[in-house]
Order: C-alpha cells, then structure tokens, then sequence
C-alpha cells in the first residue's frame, strides 16, 4: 500500500457513516459495474450489541476439507500472519471459505480470535 494510514479520528468520522452511504460512495470511483461487489442477505453481524467496526480490508481464501497429508496443519501455519501485518492497523479480516462445501471446517475460533485481536484486527467476516 503506498498511501498513508488513515488518522484515526478520520477512522472514528467513517464510523459513523452506514453501510449504504459508503457503498453508493463506492459506486461513484466507477471501479466495478454497480452489480458486482455486494453481499447479500447470508451475511450479517454476529454481534448486535457491539459498535461498527472500521478498518483495512484484510482478505484471504482458505480451504479446510483437504488438510495436508503430512507436515503442519491448518491451524498450525502462522505464515498468513506476516501477511496480515503488512496491512495498516485497524484490520478487518475477510475470508472466504474456498471449499466446494462452504462451512465444514471452521477458520477463525478462540484461539485465532485471540491471534488476531493481539495483532492489531477489529473484526473478521467470514462466508
């Protein structure tokens, strides 16, 4: 990334701001046609109660069905995280499960919730 980090009283004003102002703000960079880039109705907060969360998309695919027949398993390789690191803090974390059967494996448990609290994330999506 070559621009710099956003301040965070800049993160705390884009806070405030919903969901749909930020995506029709989007809309308008003209990157990607205005179908293409939403979720939709599987993907919601967990969490409710908490306050929006803000922060640098910090994206990875993970497949969980095939684990390796020898070495280190998933759970054991901590190689993602440098990777996560070169992100500027606050992190959001975004995986998508690549499996051809979304959900039989989980990625993101108390342990890695602990990981990547500690390395600077706010949130994590997951589909």
């Amino acid at each position: 990334m070559t621009a710099e980090p956003l301040t965070p009283p800049y993160l705390e004003e884009m806070r405030t701001l919903s969901t749909c102002v930020v995506a029709s703000a989007i809309e308008t960079f003209g990157v990607r046609l205005r179908n293409r880039g939403f979720s939709d109705s599987r993907l919601h907060c967990m969490f409710p109660e908490l306050p929006a969360a803000v922060g640098y998309a910090a994206t990875a695919r993970i497949r969980a069905t095939d684990p390796p027949m020898e070495g280190r398993g998933y759970y054991d390789h901590g190689d993602w995280w440098n990777s996560l690191l070169k992100i500027p803090a606050p992190r959001i974390v975004v995986i998508e499960d690549a499996d051809s059967t979304p959900g039989l494996g989980a990625f993101i448990g108390e342990v890695h919730a602990a990981i990547l609290q500690a390395l600077g994330s706010v949130g994590a999506i997951t589909s």
